[in-house]
């Protein structure tokens, strides 16, 4: 990777956490803190990706271990603690927060007309990509990765 190429990264990788981290700041009521990249990532419980295509092309990963993902569903929610929070919420607030996230991503890294359009979200059973950041959500953990195709 020559130096243009290494500072291009670097600058995406920067979007990136700051995009997650203004969706977190939206979602969750403290407690979200980036713990860095390569950490130890979460157990593979819930993960959701978001396809760019186009000029700009990749996928975004969210995964999030079982905490992680119900303290994202009940601030995107607004719930309690212990109001009742079903698998069907939890995995589309997942989806949700991984749609966000692009939507930010798309905007902060690539311009408002840039040509990056973003898939639907969905869920697949697979682990935290390499090189992802891992985020503490409150009692949980999530981890976001961007792999760029092009």
């Amino acid at each position: 990777m020559d130096d243009h190429q290494a500072r291009a990264a670097g600058a995406l990788a920067d979007d990136l956490r700051a995009s997650v981290q203004q969706v977190l700041a939206t979602m969750v009521e403290g407690g979200c803190d980036c713990l860095g990249a390569d950490a130890a990532a979460p157990e593979a419980r819930l993960h959701a990706q978001v396809e760019f295509q186009g000029a700009h092309r990749g996928v975004l990963s969210v995964v999030c271990d079982e905490s992680g993902a119900e303290d994202l569903a009940r601030g995107l929610l607004m719930l309690g603690p212990d109001d009742p929070l079903g698998p069907e919420e939890v995995a589309d607030a997942l989806k949700e927060c991984a749609n966000m996230v692009a939507g930010v991503l798309k905007t902060r890294a690539f311009g408002s007309d840039g040509d990056a359009r973003l898939s639907v979200p969905r869920l697949q059973s697979a682990p935290a990509p390499a090189g992802a950041f891992l985020w503490r959500v409150r009692g949980g953990t999530m981890a976001v990765a961007l792999r760029r195709d092009s």
